[in-house]
């Protein structure tokens, strides 16, 4: 019998189609995720922070000191208009419903922009984040809202790639993307990556109405951060600048390690593994060239190299400030996953898993349990 080989002209090699039900992996995956997020919102009292933002709730205003409001709208939507507010598992609920629908936007996005096993592979990396399965995903923060509409926004970036000339994903990207700006200012940088991508690869878009109109309805939309800063002297501008202002540009390299040591441990530091090792291979075109995947880069790496930048100078980072930026390129670690393995749960993924749920379930039961309290013990700090 003769045995053929790669390189006969006969030789066919027996690729088996990929049947398995991704779609099913996802509903598995994020159902037993909010059965255990549901009982924690419920169980876990609310952190300084909550309550500070339950606070926002009770006075409806159009913007608030240090963040714009829609955190505040998102109690009253899940705890219907303050009924059930006096239980934090519905003070959350808005921030576990929210991590189901921002996984399932990363998911579709990548699946129109790969395929499924890539959006499953980025709907597995979204969800053993610390940041959006934690921060955005079960703590009522602004990064909650924030993180449904930047992973929307995200999706109608890649249809938008995929059909420039349609008009209603524009409109939908430039409201979704004012959305985002009245969830954290941090939505920003969604304008400033497509803003990038246009004028570095795409400046045939400069002559689309289609952009303009999007800027102009995320503009309209966002107004009201700005009318409320007019009337109270720009306090939010005020203070966030004086958090990241560099007064004397001397080096403080325990800062800006500290800042890295953070980028990694609070986006897993598997997510970060794959995120650097992806965007390596993209810039050696080593994986898909999708338009997308361009500007996913170009929202996050910015936002990230500046985080660093400022923490080279001055300690105020906060941890989860770069969390943004690293969703933003879960996209490319699934797509450069995907063309190189058909494992519907690679091992690293499973090591991803396991240090997510091993670091956070500890984490959970020493914050119910410790019988004493965590920080600053001086009582001058208390306030």
């Amino acid at each position: 019998m003769q045995i053929l080989q790669p390189t006969d002209k006969k030789y066919i090699p027996q690729i088996k189609p990929d049947t398995i039900s991704y779609r099913k992996n996802f509903f598995t995956l994020v159902g037993i995720l909010f059965i255990i997020k549901i009982i924690l919102a419920f169980v876990l009292d609310l952190g300084n922070d909550e309550a500070y933002y339950w606070l926002y709730s009770q006075y409806w205003q159009w913007n608030y000191f240090d963040h714009p409001p829609i955190v505040a709208v998102w109690i009253r939507i899940f705890t219907a208009n303050l009924l059930l507010d006096q239980y934090g598992g519905f003070v959350r609920l808005g921030s576990v419903v929210g991590c189901v629908l921002a996984s399932w936007f990363l998911f579709r996005a990548v699946s129109l922009l790969h395929s499924e096993r890539a959006g499953w592979y980025a709907a597995v990396l979204y969800n053993i984040s610390f940041y959006s399965a934690i921060t955005a995903g079960l703590y009522i923060l602004p990064d909650s809202p924030q993180m449904v509409f930047w992973t929307l926004a995200l999706l109608l970036i890649v249809r938008i790639t995929k059909d420039e000339n349609n008009w209603s994903n524009w409109f939908l990207f430039g409201l979704v993307a004012g959305l985002c700006i009245m969830s954290k200012i941090h939505g920003a940088f969604l304008w400033i990556g497509l803003g990038l991508y246009i004028l570095i690869q795409k400046n045939a878009w400069l002559k689309k109405p289609q952009v303009y109109v999007a800027f102009l309805i995320t503009l309209v939309i966002m107004s009201p951060i700005f009318f409320w800063n007019m009337l109270y002297d720009f306090a939010t501008f005020r203070f966030h600048g004086s958090r990241v202002d560099v007064d004397q540009y001397i080096i403080q390299w325990r800062y800006f390690f500290k800042e890295l040591a953070s980028q990694v441990g609070f986006n897993n530091p598997v997510n970060y593994f794959l995120i650097i090792s992806a965007l390596i291979a993209f810039l050696r075109k080593r994986i898909q060239q999708h338009s997308a995947l361009t500007v996913f880069i170009l929202i996050g790496t910015p936002m990230a190299f500046l985080l660093l930048f400022i923490s080279l100078f001055r300690n105020v980072t906060l941890v989860h400030w770069s969390g943004p930026a690293y969703v933003s390129m879960i996209p490319l670690a699934a797509v450069w996953m995907a063309e190189y393995s058909k494992n519907p749960f690679p091992k690293i993924l499973q090591w991803g898993l396991g240090v997510f749920l091993f670091v956070y379930l500890g984490y959970s039961l020493a914050v119910k349990f410790y019988p004493g309290t965590y920080g600053s013990h001086n009582i001058k700090e208390y306030a």
